[in-house]
């Protein structure tokens, strides 16, 4: 993985990676995205019966993560608002 700040480092940073993809993966074929610098990865738990009864249980918030594992869960969320909360939660 390469962060590129500035145009002329995106020659480099492109050879360096396919290097790296190549001696590890045997692949070099590499997936560019923009960075995200302040993430937050939101979830709420919906509960549901076979009756049509669907509530959910509130958000929580697990923004840190290492690996697809969650380091740290803040529930509720600090970053949402009782205005998006409800909105959140609101039937569709």
């Amino acid at each position: 993985m390469r962060l590129v700040t500035a145009a002329e480092q995106l020659n480099d940073a492109i050879a360096g990676a396919r290097r790296e993809a190549r001696n590890s993966f045997g692949d070099d074929t590499l997936l560019v995205e923009r960075l995200v610098t302040d993430p937050r990865h939101i979830e709420i738990q919906v509960l549901a019966d076979r009756h049509g009864t669907v509530l959910h249980l509130g958000e929580r918030e697990c923004s840190l993560q290492r690996r697809h594992q969650k380091i740290i869960e803040e529930a509720p969320s600090r970053c949402s608002g009782a205005t998006q909360r409800e909105a959140m939660g609101a039937p569709r």
